[in-house]
């Protein structure tokens, strides 16, 4: 298992799994290599596939399991730290109590759907 806190650069196998618990709003960025890497997490209903030059947004405590298919050789992933937005006090309260899924930290995913 990783603990991600910092930027760092990782690599997976074709077939390998990759799990760790997210630390904090990182963007985990598919940088180079062939293959599909299969994201999925605790939490969130949909699995998201990712190609070479794709990434997606995290949020603090996700459970993340990763997994390369399709692929012939490893591939480069990076993991970095994004600045947490800014909300006035009252909305980052309201969220606090708020059920409504649509407004929790779920990834800004910039694959083409």
């Amino acid at each position: 298992m990783l603990t991600a806190s910092n930027s760092q650069n990782l690599a997976i196998e074709p077939g390998g799994i990759l799990h760790f618990i997210n630390r904090g709003r990182q963007r985990l960025s598919f940088n180079t290599g062939s293959g599909l890497l299969w994201l999925t997490r605790d939490g969130d209903i949909k699995d998201y596939m990712l190609r070479a030059g794709e990434a997606v947004n995290l949020c603090a405590g996700d459970h993340v399991w990763l997994t390369l298919i399709e692929a012939d050789q490893p591939v480069s992933l990076t993991l970095e730290p994004m600045d947490a937005p800014r909300l006035p006090a009252w909305g980052a309260i309201a969220r606090l109590f708020s059920t409504d899924l649509s407004q929790s930290c779920l990834p800004k995913h910039n694959a083409g759907q």
